[in-house]
């Protein structure tokens, strides 16, 4: 699937029917590469889920996007942050169930949901409220049977061949993306990850996507409508970049800079 980012595209490829997640910390640019992502790829349909975000946020967000050439093309479900718990985990659902029914016409249909974090902050309210108990920060076990059930929704119809490829972006509390359960949870359902580098971000690179970091390596053949040699070569090739970049960075670690700034300048040198 085309999503319109070159780095996306050459170094994280995703496959139609695919379920990733877009793992970063509060401020390094989620929203803008969702935007960038929903006006520049070649998907049949495209359904966005603002689910709990700023009002103001969302405002300037459904602007951009439905001012670009792929209006014609765009759903979007929205629920902000200052609405109900269940009013935002119905917002989750009904963005997935019309992505289905695109599917199920046969279409290829893009889904991008922000956030999944947002949606499980809802189930933990609701599960508080009647009583559950909380165990991993604060969670209760409805968060962790929730997620799996709203994601594997989506993903490849074997009997129609509509495909729903979902972009799930997760907050990372305190850029912390090992330790929190919601990551650790969505990373172990989905097909893949991509990591926004707060580093990256300070250095004004956007979209600060960490290559290193990202993994997008669950590729099925139900996901590739025709797959030749010529189209898988180039993930075999962003593999080995990704294996000789980190080669790198380990060499740069080990050559006694004490700061980021000459970090940098042994990188460049």
């Amino acid at each position: 699937l085309d999503v319109g980012i070159r780095n996306i595209n050459a170094t994280l490829t995703l496959g139609r029917g695919q379920r990733i997640g877009i793992i970063a910390g509060s401020g390094v640019g989620k929203s803008v590469l969702l935007s960038m992502i929903a006006k520049s790829t070649n998907a049949d349909v495209v359904v966005i889920g603002l689910i709990g975000e700023r009002g103001r946020e969302l405002a300037s967000f459904t602007k951009e996007v439905l001012s670009s050439h792929s209006r014609d093309k765009v759903v979007v479900v929205a629920v902000p942050a200052d609405r109900s718990p269940l009013l935002r985990i119905q917002g989750a659902k009904r963005a997935t169930a019309i992505a289905e029914h695109f599917r199920n016409e046969g279409k290829n249909v893009l889904l991008i949901m922000d956030s999944l974090t947002r949606v499980a902050h809802a189930q933990r309210e609701v599960g508080l409220a009647l009583g559950e108990q909380p165990t991993s920060r604060g969670y209760p076990p409805s968060v962790i049977s929730l997620l799996p059930s709203l994601i594997e929704r989506t993903g490849t119809s074997s009997k129609i061949g509509g495909t729903i490829t979902a972009i799930y972006t997760v907050l990372a509390d305190g850029d912390d993306v090992t330790a929190d359960p919601v990551v650790d949870t969505a990373r172990a359902i989905l097909d893949g990850h991509i990591v926004l580098s707060r580093d990256l971000a300070q250095q004004g690179i956007y979209p600060a996507i960490d290559v290193m970091n990202g993994r997008c390596v669950r590729l099925y053949k139900g996901n590739f409508t025709k797959c030749t040699k010529y189209q898988i070569s180039p993930i075999n090739v962003s593999k080995k970049f990704k294996q000789d970049g980190s080669k790198w960075l380990h060499i740069v670690d080990l050559d006694g800079a004490k700061n980021p700034e000459e970090r940098q300048l042994n990188l460049i040198k």
